[in-house]
């Protein structure tokens, strides 16, 4: 077997350690802000108390990882999903887009992007990358003196995780362990000899490209697994981008193209090369390891005109959505759409929550303003719910479930007129 890099003599020991780093990392950085956000939910809640636990008995954390990503699986909304192998006692773990969007990031939930765990025993059996975020997300780790770093192509396919279990390998993606993607990316494995090639002591991440997959850059018929990542599985160690063009060499694939970086270049630089065809790149620092990635504006385009209809914004349809029913939930809203729309989605929801919180607060002083208001002198927005009520309130017939309900018919009619004046939404209902 090709062995890549260091070894750990004590894995278990290894990963306390490397998980003592990732929670002192989480007190110092960006993630520190999460305990001090004021949000309304109880997920937020369990997301401190889940560091807390970690903090405080980080040597048992490999013993309690399948406990505690299956009750995150078990909130509502989930955070975490996992999905059980068809015939291996195998669970594969995946974050929520309701945890991305509510950046809801812990130890554990930063493990999830395709971590693999033997059911009954927590043991790690695949280890992916762990979770990075777009360099301007702010919640990546940054380094404190050397701000060096290295950048590789983002490849854009599908994330394929070779492994080795009880001597048979195999490939999974990020939350499956059998799909279209995984048939293409096993095949070429096995023509590639991958199985007698690979280390059955690490996680080899690959991208998978093939005709027909559906994404965003051409890539004129190729059929390839891109080396992305080696790591070890029991020690969380993840081979340094210079070594990975050797270890690709020797199992016969390429490795993601390297981007040359001068010194003094900042992440800046890459984003203003906006290649053609191209998704972006991953920036990896060299001091902690830590990864970000820079996306095109060009891609982004792409992406944006595949996830929209012509002449009508994400936040639009955010906005239709709460007015058709205002208690909808994020989980409700995000459906597939890429997080990049995700701080759009936030500021909208937020906005929406402000004013019709404000519009419903108004509806009883405008009973009383508009009591002995003539018809025409009304004010225009909310004029039908509020006329509904006094009618209802001069006939003896309102109840107090009633008026609720026509309060929340107020709030909604303010609300439409208030987001069409403001150009949020068309001035007539078609559209």
């Amino acid at each position: 077997m090709v062995g890549h890099g260091k070894r750990h003599q004590n894995p278990r020991k290894a990963e306390s350690e490397r998980l003592d780093q990732t929670t002192f990392m989480l007190k110092e950085s960006p993630f520190s802000h999460l305990a001090r956000t004021n949000f309304k939910s109880t997920f937020l809640y369990k997301c401190v108390s889940l560091q807390h636990r970690i903090e405080t008995s980080t040597s048992r954390m490999a013993d309690s990882l399948e406990t505690t990503l299956d009750s995150l699986a078990t909130t509502t909304p989930s955070l975490v999903k996992y999905t059980t192998h068809a015939t291996l006692p195998l669970k594969i773990y995946n974050y929520t887009s309701y945890l991305q969007y509510r950046k809801c990031w812990t130890p554990e939930t930063l493990m999830a992007r395709g971590l693999i765990l033997e059911a009954g025993t927590s043991t790690i059996i695949a280890r992916p990358m762990k979770t990075f975020f777009n360099h301007d997300a702010g919640i990546h780790t940054p380094p404190t003196e050397d701000a060096t770093f290295t950048a590789l192509e983002k490849v854009d396919g599908s994330l394929g995780l070779w492994f080795c279990y009880r001597g048979k390998w195999m490939m999974a993606t990020r939350a499956s362990f059998a799909n279209t993607q995984i048939t293409e990316g096993t095949a070429m494995a096995r023509k590639l000899g991958l199985d007698k090639k690979c280390d059955e002591s690490k996680t080899y991440c690959f991208e998978i490209v093939y005709p027909g997959n559906k994404v965003f850059v051409n890539y004129d018929g190729r059929r390839e697994l891109v080396l992305l990542a080696v790591i070890d599985t029991a020690s969380g160690y993840d081979e340094p981008n210079s070594a990975l063009a050797g270890i690709a060499d020797s199992l016969g694939v390429r490795v993601a193209r390297s981007f040359e970086v001068k010194d003094g270049d900042g992440i800046e630089a890459l984003m203003n090369l906006d290649l053609e065809n191209e998704e972006g790149v991953v920036v990896r620092f060299n001091e902690n390891g830590e990864r970000v990635k820079v996306k095109f504006p060009k891609y982004m385009e792409l992406v944006k005109a595949a996830n929209t209809e012509p002449e009508v914004s994400v936040s639009q349809k955010v906005l239709e959505q709460l007015l058709k029913d205002p208690t909808s939930k994020a989980e409700q809203i995000l459906g597939s759409l890429p997080d990049e729309y995700y701080d759009e989605i936030r500021a909208t929801m937020a906005d929406f929550s402000r004013k019709f919180d404000d519009a419903r607060i108004d509806f009883d002083r405008a009973i009383v303003d508009n009591a002995l208001v003539p018809f025409k002198e009304m004010p225009k927005l909310g004029k039908g719910s509020l006329c509904k009520w006094l009618k209802l309130a001069r006939n003896g017939t309102g109840s107090e479930d009633l008026k609720d309900r026509i309060r929340v018919e107020y709030a909604l009619e303010v609300v439409r007129g208030q987001l069409r004046s403001e150009g949020k939404l068309p001035k007539s209902k078609k559209r």
